[in-house]
């Protein structure tokens, strides 16, 4: 669930209301969520190619060993999150700005004439208000995370030894590869009913926060 803080993290960083550019660089990343799955796997793919990815390249260049991206089992799975988030940031900026856009201004006024810093103004009065955007982008992202499978099954196809042979590709190797469909059927209704729990546990911490807060 490495997902979550990185793609809510980055999209509140990109909307802060005083970067530079801040229009051009949200259609840029929300361009990226629009871009069809099959075109960012083989975009990404080329860009892990352990000889001629220009990841590795760069790599090069500052002295480093390159690194079998999608080839080891120890960066496989974290290289396919890293492409999940990268795709995904645009959308979580756009919940951002939203919320942000909702926050009056004279708050910010009050709080730095009553002394707060840039960073007592985040906490103290960005995340309360923006709490209800940051529920519904968490319940999107454990959404997102639980339904990966098209970067699996475009790149890795659950390898190199399993590594990103993620749960919802491994029902579908159980259901249609091995033809265990009442177990593959079993096991996507068992992750369906952990979802809807997950999902209830965070309205549940959202409400209890918000009546500490109240």
């Amino acid at each position: 669930m490495v997902i979550l803080p990185l793609s809510i993290a980055l999209g509140l960083l990109v909307y802060q209301r005083r970067v530079r550019g801040g229009v051009t660089l949200r259609t840029i990343l929300f361009s990226t969520y629009m871009a069809p799955m099959i075109a960012v796997a083989l975009v990404w793919s080329k860009l892990y190619s352990p000889s001629e990815g220009p990841i590795n390249q760069i790599l090069g260049w500052v002295g480093l060993p390159s690194e079998p991206w999608l080839s080891s089992p120890d960066t496989a799975l974290g290289s396919i999150v890293i492409l999940n988030v990268w795709q995904q940031v645009g959308y979580f900026t756009v919940l951002a700005v939203a919320g942000l856009t909702q926050i009056p201004a004279s708050l910010y006024e009050a709080s730095e004439l009553d002394g707060a810093g840039p960073l007592q103004r985040f906490v103290f009065v960005t995340l309360p208000l923006l709490q209800r955007t940051l529920l519904f982008s968490a319940v999107i992202v454990v959404i997102n995370a639980v339904q990966v499978f098209e970067p699996i099954a475009l790149i890795t196809q659950g390898g190199p030894v399993g590594s990103t042979n993620v749960l919802t590709y491994h029902i579908r190797r159980v259901g249609i590869e091995r033809s265990q469909g009442g177990l593959g059927s079993a096991m996507a209704v068992t992750l369906m009913l952990a979802l809807i729990v997950t999902i209830l546990a965070l309205f549940a911490l959202a409400r209890r926060a918000g009546e500490d807060s109240a």
